[in-house]
């Protein structure tokens, strides 16, 4: 059944990571330093829904239609952080679209891989940012499997 496959794979886990680079012994060095989007988030099968639950980020979800919408809202810990910052997630299966303050910022697709993407020009560093992440699993749709 294509619920329990959905279920079982579909995952999400997010950090906002800053790097720093240092010069160690004449040489640069990636340091990184991370806060957690781990927690509650909402969750909709559309982005226009009037009608969004409470899911727990990771985890997995309940959806027959093997498409959905997550969203959060989250502040910098330490907007004064320097250097470049990321959007890190360990694993969305299959395909996830990532939108940070109602721009696209991110696309992937493979499941089981952690991909990151670039957000230092796209997070607002001293108020809330509106971070939505548009996953898709086409898998669960075939009927070869």
């Amino acid at each position: 059944m294509c619920l329990d496959r959905v279920a079982s794979l579909v995952t999400l886990t997010a950090a906002v990571l800053v790097g720093l680079t240092s010069p160690i012994h004449g040489e640069s060095q990636l340091t990184r330093t991370s806060q957690s989007l781990n927690a509650v988030w909402a969750f909709s099968i559309s982005a226009e829904s009037e009608s969004w639950r409470e899911i727990l980020v990771p985890g997995p979800w309940d959806n027959p239609s093997a498409r959905g919408w997550y969203r959060r809202r989250f502040r910098l810990e330490q907007p004064d952080w320097p250097g470049r910052m990321f959007l890190r997630f360990e694993q969305i299966n299959y395909e996830a679209t990532v939108f940070l303050n109602q721009r696209q910022v991110g696309y992937h697709r493979d499941g089981y891989f952690p991909f990151e993407m670039e957000i230092t020009n796209t997070v607002i560093r001293s108020v809330a940012n509106d971070l939505a992440v548009l996953v898709h699993d086409e898998t669960c749709l075939r009927t070869d499997h």
